[in-house]
């Protein structure tokens, strides 16, 4: 079911971070750098600016949807 409300994910691994909102596309590519990553849903339009603490996006209502190994 789409969402009305403006979200995007945002994707981290220790070595870099990313935003998009083609969750797949952005799995695909952490995937190939060889690291643990986690993805987290923000709601909030893609150009937000807000601040990450210990890989962790500072956004009300942001939802932790895993960690994911490269294969």
């Amino acid at each position: 079911m789409a969402s009305s409300q403006p979200q995007h994910y945002f994707v981290t691994s220790c070595a870099e971070w990313r935003v998009g909102t083609d969750l797949a596309k952005l799995k695909r590519e952490f995937r190939r750098n060889g690291l643990e990553f986690g993805v987290w849903r923000v709601p909030a339009p893609l150009d937000a600016e807000y601040e990450i603490d210990r890989y962790r996006p500072m956004v009300e209502g942001a939802e932790f949807l895993g960690k994911f190994q490269p294969s």
